[in-house]
């Protein structure tokens, strides 16, 4: 592959994540609350927080996975592409508005940027009703924000948004309330970004994946043989420990809690 048609299937890249993400910040939140009649003290409530790589159908395939369950779902359009800060304060008032505060218990999925938001929100704000929360992580992913910002910062400030370089600039928070169960799925495979940029991300350090420093305690880890951007549209695979998770503190017998043994650029 040529410098120019490298550099055209990076702007390919960059334009499809970018279009996919415009629809689902313009799309309203998801709001499904069940039973009206009985106060919020009594139900539940999960909350999920996607990050920039939510597709054009993430919303739809999440609603139509926890539609039926117990919870209120809630799917906040917190993100300013322009400002982190920004958004932390738009689910601050989400939260505020759909009044979590008052729900008998609180559940919470969140994608990078969305746990980058969620961590700082509970450290400030420490509900006391957060009952379990599985977060999304990816020692590749996490470290797109700054690949991106070193390597091609005018498009990732054009096509995702100053956020990126200010996601960039920002060490994990760790969420220090141990009271509150947490699992962790492990994403295994690279997107398309990341496999662009191999030899740039695997420069910023090893990845031991067998041990990842996750600086998140934690009740349970599995991994899944997806990559980011299919961690919002294959609920058929992830739903059913998350939904366990929830109630047992604890993934399923089936989930896979040893790493996959293959090269997550290729899955071979």
């Amino acid at each position: 592959m040529n410098r120019n048609t490298s550099f055209l299937f990076l702007v390919l890249i960059l334009l499809t994540a970018n279009l996919n993400a415009q629809i689902c910040y313009k799309d309203k939140a998801v709001v499904v609350i069940h039973n009206n009649e009985l106060p919020l003290s009594e139900k539940k409530a999960l909350v999920i927080l996607p990050g920039l790589d939510e597709n054009r159908n993430s919303r739809k395939h999440m609603q139509a996975f926890f539609d039926t369950t117990e919870y209120d779902l809630f799917i906040p359009d917190y993100i300013d592409h322009n400002s982190f800060e920004n958004s932390i304060a738009n689910f601050r008032f989400f939260a505020h508005e759909h009044q979590f505060e008052e729900y008998g218990e609180l559940y919470f999925i969140s994608y990078i940027l969305g746990t980058w938001v969620l961590n700082r929100y509970l450290e400030e704000a420490k509900p006391g009703n957060v009952a379990a929360m599985v977060y999304d992580r990816s020692p590749l992913q996490e470290r797109a924000a700054l690949v991106a910002t070193e390597n091609i910062p005018f498009l990732a400030r054009v096509f995702v948004g100053r956020v990126v370089e200010q996601l960039s600039e920002r060490p994990y928070l760790t969420y220090s309330d141990t009271s509150v169960a947490k699992g962790i799925m492990i994403e295994s495979r690279a997107t398309n970004l990341i496999r662009f940029f191999r030899k740039k991300t695997l420069a910023l350090g090893p990845i031991n994946w067998q041990e990842p420093d996750l600086q998140q305690d934690h009740l349970d880890l599995m991994y899944v043989p997806l990559n980011h951007d299919q961690m919002y549209d294959h609920y058929e695979l992830i739903g059913a420990d998350i939904l366990y998770f929830f109630k047992h503190h604890s993934f399923t017998s089936d989930a896979r809690r040893t790493w996959y043994e293959w090269d997550p650029f290729t899955g071979k």
